[in-house]
Parts: structure tokens; C-alpha cells; sequence
């Protein structure tokens, strides 16, 4: 027997905003998945300005993709013994000075040295900040 006579009111819960650092966590992992990206459509640019060739640039995608597996593989444990949120500033910071060496290296091996610290420190960010967000999101979000 039904009570079709009835009719439910269903009122959702007000959900809790997003908190205003989870889009600054996002902002990181945009910047980390777009230096994995950026250097592939301009390699034969590069290549042309150090005089070289464009598998020699690519392998600095290549450094920053095994500092990136790497480091997230060995180092990310640690994270829970230092603290997400000071791994995660570490971790911004030498990714910032890794760009900058980038982006002013006056050869190929010092832009692959810098983009295999930049992987680094991706690698140790990447966990850190999954870590930060699922700390700062509210119940249920």
C-alpha cells in the first residue's frame, strides 16, 4: 500500500563553499602540467636558438618527466613526517627557481638540469598538494 496522497518535500542541505585556497592548489597543478606540455610545440624553436637539435631539447621533457616520477616515487613518503604544507612551500619554491634557471639557461644541459629539478619538485608537490586539498576541503565536498 502506497501513500500516494502524500507529497515529500525534499529540501537540500546548503553545501559549504569551496574554500578559496583549493583554486590556488589547482592553480599548481596547472603550472606543473603545463611546463610537462609547454616545451614540445616550441622544441625546434629552441633547438634553432642553442644551435642544437630538437631531440637533444626534448630531453629536458624527458628530465622533468623522470624527476617527476622519481621524486614522487622516493620522496613523496616523507610528506607525512614534514608536513604537507611545508613540503608543498618547499617544493613551489625550488619549482619557481627551476623555471627561472629554465628560462635563462644558456645550454641545453643546463635546461635539462633545470627541468630535471623542476620534475623534482613537481614530483614532491604533486602528493603534498592532493594531500593540502583533501585537508582543506569541507565534509562532504
Amino acid at each position: 500500500m502506497s501513500n500516494s496522497d502524500q507529497s515529500a518535500i525534499l529540501v537540500a542541505a546548503p553545501r559549504p563553499p569551496i574554500p578559496a585556497l583549493a583554486y590556488l592548489l589547482t592553480g599548481c597543478i596547472a603550472v606543473i602540467g603545463s611546463n610537462s606540455l609547454v616545451l614540445g610545440p616550441i622544441a625546434p624553436a629552441v633547438a634553432t636558438s642553442f644551435g642544437t637539435s630538437v631531440p637533444a631539447v626534448m630531453s629536458a621533457a624527458a628530465a622533468f618527466g623522470l624527476g617527476t616520477s622519481a621524486s614522487a616515487l622516493f620522496l613523496a613518503r616523507y610528506i607525512d613526517r614534514v608536513g604537507a604544507r611545508r613540503m608543498l612551500q618547499g617544493a613551489l619554491l625550488l619549482l619557481a627557481l627551476a623555471l627561472v634557471a629554465s628560462a635563462l639557461a644558456p645550454t641545453v644541459t643546463a635546461l635539462v638540469a633545470a627541468q630535471l629539478v623542476a620534475g623534482i619538485a613537481a614530483g614532491i608537490a604533486m602528493p603534498a598538494i592532493y594531500a593540502s586539498s583533501a585537508a582543506i576541503a569541507p565534509p562532504g565536498r
